[in-house]
């Protein structure tokens, strides 16, 4: 990848993390962002294959819920975990949960 749609490429996903974020948080849901994208977010020059968002189980559903313009996946059970995409200007957003995650707010 050149740098140019390097810098590009960033540049959308940055846009893409916020929209999500500024849903999210106007919701109230508790998230995280995970893998990769938790250091991206923390000024880390980092490629991404996708953002990975964490979030919490008991609004889990109510999340898959909220985006059904960008047409989210079906959720699944994979390796512990609950998981569903959606596609975001062309940003595949990867949610996940599991019945662990009971308490994000108090880690923010």
């Amino acid at each position: 990848m050149s740098e140019s749609t390097n810098v590009e490429q960033s540049y959308l996903q940055w846009k893409v993390i916020l929209q999500i974020a500024e849903k999210l948080n106007s919701e109230g849901i508790p998230y995280h962002f995970d893998a990769s994208t938790s250091l991206f977010v923390h000024g880390i020059d980092i490629e991404m294959d996708d953002v990975d968002i964490s979030i919490q189980w008991d609004t889990f559903q109510e999340v898959h819920k909220l985006f059904p313009m960008y047409g989210p996946t079906s959720i699944v059970h994979k390796g512990g975990c609950h998981q569903f995409h959606v596609d975001l200007n062309g940003v595949d957003i990867h949610f996940l949960s599991s019945e662990n995650m009971v308490d994000l707010s108090s880690h923010s």
